[in-house]
Parts: structure tokens; C-alpha cells; sequence
């Protein structure tokens, strides 16, 4: 064992007790401290006397406010309505005019009868009575756009995507179509007639026509569906 350390075991008792009684003395010396100011509060309240008279000229006052009575605006009397005089009855009398009346001059005609007519009714010969329907035409499933009452109009029409792969090459051409106009104006049963150059166009095409709205194709004011033929062409700029 080393002298340090022994050393050190040496005095270890020692620094308990000196700990010890460090922490008794400052627990005492706190409790005397502590009674000392208990004993000592009252007579420091006690000590000084609070003057009586400082409070007993303060006294509260409640301050009310009164509104003023309001005097109501006068009122302009009416004055009385001007009193209508009796309106002058005045007689017109119309005098009867005498007109003269037009003179006729009546004339006779001398006639005689044809003896040679035969006595008794006559009846004339009577033509036979055609008859004919009134009913309303009768109406067709589809109609061509010559029977409409009037050309169809488009209100909605966008124009078609140029396909990018034609684009690129620098492919034109056109495709002709036929569809049919419904009642609602919308488009359906669509097929292409021809098309130049073939199936290079023809998704765009379609895709582009069912979109279209029109206003329907009427025969006689009633809606109908009509088909109808157009031509849509691809063209570079």
C-alpha cells in the first residue's frame, strides 16, 4: 500500500465528523433564525399605527348621469284641403240634323220565260268527292340533308390533332366522312368514306367528329336525325 493511500484511510473518520458537525451547526443556527423572526413579526406590525383619519374623510361618490328629455320635433299641421266647387253642369243638346236620303233609281228589266225549260226541280249533275288524308306525312328513321326544312349548323366544332407521325414526315391528305345527327344534335354512327392516304388519318378524324354538336335537322318543325357528308383535310403551314 502506498503512502497516499494510506494516508487517505487515515483521515476519512475524520472528514465524517467534520461534516457532521458542519451540518448541525447550520441546522441550529436556521432554527434559531427562524423562531427569532416568528417572535419578532407581530411587534413589528404592532409597532407602527396606521392613522385613522387619513380614511375617514374618503367617502365614495357615485356619479349619475340623467339624459335629457328630448322635446319631440312639432309637428306642421296640415292644413286643410281647398274646398272643390260644385262643377257647372252644362246641358249639351244635340240638335237633330236632317240628312237627306239618297234617291234609287229603280230599274225594270223586261224578261221573259223560256218555255222550253222543263217544269219542276232542276238538278244538275254533281262530281264525285275525292278524298284525301289530312293525317300528318309519315316520318322516316333517318333523312338526307336536301329533306331538311333548313341546313344544318354547327355550334361546336374543333378542329382536328395532327398526328405527330405525319407531321414529321410531312404527310398531307384528307379524309371524307358520313355521320348522323341525332335529334339532340349529338353525333353518331360515324364512317369513313375514303380517305387519302389511307388509315394515316382516320383516328384523328374520328375522334374530331363525335365531338361536334350541331342543332338538329328539323322536317316540318319536328326534330329529326339526318345524316350528313363533310371532308376534313390535313394541311401543313
Amino acid at each position: 500500500m502506498t503512502s497516499a493511500a494510506y494516508a487517505q484511510q487515515r483521515h476519512t473518520p475524520f472528514l465524517w465528523l467534520k461534516t457532521a458537525t458542519v451540518w448541525t451547526v447550520s441546522i441550529v443556527l436556521a432554527v434559531w433564525l427562524n423562531l427569532a423572526l416568528f417572535s419578532l413579526m407581530p411587534r413589528l406590525i404592532r409597532s407602527g399605527p396606521i392613522e385613522k383619519k387619513e380614511y375617514e374623510d374618503l367617502r365614495s361618490v357615485d356619479f349619475i348621469r340623467f339624459k335629457k328629455k328630448e322635446t319631440p320635433p312639432e309637428r306642421k299641421k296640415k292644413e286643410p284641403p281647398p274646398e272643390k266647387k260644385p262643377l257647372k253642369q252644362t246641358q249639351t243638346v244635340k240638335k237633330a240634323v236632317s240628312r237627306p236620303r239618297p234617291q234609287i233609281n229603280r230599274t225594270v228589266i223586261p224578261y221573259e220565260l223560256n218555255p222550253r225549260l222543263p217544269a219542276g226541280q232542276i238538278q244538275l249533275p254533281c262530281l264525285d268527292m275525292k278524298t284525301m288524308s289530312v293525317d300528318a306525312p309519315a316520318m322516316k328513321d333517318f333523312y338526307d340533308v336536301g329533306e331538311l326544312d333548313a341546313p344544318l349548323t354547327a355550334l361546336v366544332r374543333t378542329p382536328p390533332i395532327y398526328p405527330l407521325t405525319a407531321k414529321r414526315r410531312g404527310i398531307e391528305g384528307w379524309v371524307k366522312v358520313r355521320f348522323l345527327v341525332t335529334e339532340t344534335g349529338r353525333v353518331e354512327r360515324f364512317t369513313v368514306l375514303e380517305s387519302q392516304p389511307e388509315l394515316v388519318f382516320d383516328q384523328a378524324v374520328e375522334r374530331c367528329v363525335l365531338s361536334w354538336r350541331f342543332n338538329p335537322g328539323t322536317v316540318e318543325g319536328e326534330p329529326v336525325k339526318a345524316w350528313a357528308e363533310t371532308v376534313v383535310r390535313f394541311e401543313l403551314q
